[in-house]
């Protein structure tokens, strides 16, 4: 019987096992499927990794990052968003004087979160690219239409990659939930800017975060 705490074997097997038997059925070489009560395995909660500080300090102060790449970047980073929520952004979900940003994520959810004062200031000082109606990332192909997710992504990868750190877009977002457990930010908070639909994802980042216990067994004396 297949475990339901498997890992991708385990996944692949089910799959093939129960695509084995429909096609028994469908061939009328047995009337019944014995998989039908079988529990898909699930696959084990991959571990956050989330990006280096320093990579995004080194990132940030790279001479010949262009405008609009930087405030993807502080907006992953420092707003927490996914390539998606980056590429509908809008000038209109920006609120300068209230320091507030709407974020339209996964499922069309709707929320709106603090403005960091980073990207508020990259805002203003850049008002040209960043206009207060209409996509702030257009489509070089349809104007009237926002950048894909995956261009954002490869935007992302392609800064870090010119500074020498692989880092991926979505450690950005590891790296934001990482930092703010680690300044001690309450989980339900943590949940509701990271917009996570599960707790579970939230605490995820905990053992992440939580570097205190090397520190506290070095304090011990030394022995020989």
């Amino acid at each position: 019987m297949l475990s339901h705490q498997g890992g991708d074997d385990s996944v692949h097997y089910h799959v093939v096992i129960r695509m084995w038997f429909q096609w028994l059925q469908q061939r009328h070489f047995r009337t019944d499927d014995p998989t039908i009560n079988l529990g898909t395995p699930r696959l084990p909660r991959m571990q956050p990794r989330p990006a280096l500080t320093d990579h995004l300090d080194a990132v940030l102060r790279a001479g010949n990052l262009e405008v609009q790449t930087k405030m993807k970047v502080l907006l992953a980073a420092l707003q927490g968003m996914r390539c998606i929520e980056i590429a509908r952004l809008r000038g209109e979900d920006v609120d300068l004087a209230a320091m507030r940003i709407r974020i339209i994520g996964k499922g069309d959810t709707d929320i709106t979160n603090d403005l960091h004062p980073t990207v508020a200031e990259h805002t203003r000082r850049n008002a040209s690219y960043f206009p207060r109606r209409g996509w702030w990332f257009p489509s070089p192909i349809d104007p009237s239409k926002h950048v894909l997710p995956a261009s954002v992504s490869k935007v992302l990868s392609e800064a870090f990659r010119r500074v020498g750190a692989p880092v991926t877009a979505h450690q950005l977002r590891h790296w934001t939930a990482t930092e703010l457990i680690r300044k001690d930010v309450p989980t339900r908070v943590v949940q509701k800017i990271m917009r996570h639909s599960s707790i579970q994802t939230t605490e995820g980042y905990s053992a992440v975060a939580d570097d205190t216990s090397a520190a506290t067994l070095r304090r011990l004396p030394p022995l020989s």
